[in-house]
Order: C-alpha cells, then structure tokens, then sequence
C-alpha cells in the first residue's frame, strides 16, 4: 500500500491485499471468503495472482476499505480459499498500520 488517508482508510490508488495459505495464492475463479471475529464478511472470486484484494476498481475499492477498518475493528480474521483456511490473529494489527502510517507518507513518527 502506498498510504492511507487520514482517517486510516483506502483511497483509489493505494491499497492491495496479499495473501497465501500454504504458499499460494488464490487462483483465477476460486472462491474466497474471509470472516472477521466481528461478524462482517467477504464472499467473492479471486482474479488470481498475488493480489487478493486491489481497490484500482470500485467494487474493489468497498472491499480493501471494508478489510483495513476490520482490522482495525476485529479480533480475528479467517481467510479461506482453495480448500484451505486460516484464522489469522489481528492483535497489535491496528497499531501496525497506525505505527507505519508517517512512514507511508514521508513523515516521521
């Protein structure tokens, strides 16, 4: 990701979501579903390759700004795709993008 926002969010030309379970990444037409400990979900079809989530369209857009506030707002999120899944711990993850977020837009913490 390039940067966020200031209200910690995506804008059009900056966010990208990569994953891989069992190193590799979800291929074109699979289906992915991610859950988070709050309740909110993402069900759709990968596009296949290393990035998961992109928001350089508008549908991705919704779903990269609907992933980074839930990982502000969860416990947990649980990722599936391929036959596989995983429940990825979010402890700290909110304090990460906080921490890296000067970074991000050459400034200094």
């Amino acid at each position: 990701m390039n940067e966020l926002d200031a209200n910690g969010t995506c804008d059009f030309n900056n966010c990208r979501v990569s994953v891989t379970l069992d190193g590799r990444n979800a291929e074109a037409g699979e289906r992915v579903s991610i859950l988070f400990s709050n309740g909110e979900k993402l069900d759709f079809v990968a596009a296949g390759g290393d990035i998961l989530l992109s928001n350089f369209d508008t549908a991705g857009m919704g779903a990269t700004n609907l992933f980074v506030h839930n990982v502000r707002q969860a416990e947990w999120v649980e990722i599936g795709f391929g036959g596989k899944r995983h429940r990825f711990s979010l402890a700290g993850s909110a304090a990460a993008l906080d921490a890296v977020r000067p970074w991000m837009t050459g400034g200094k913490p």
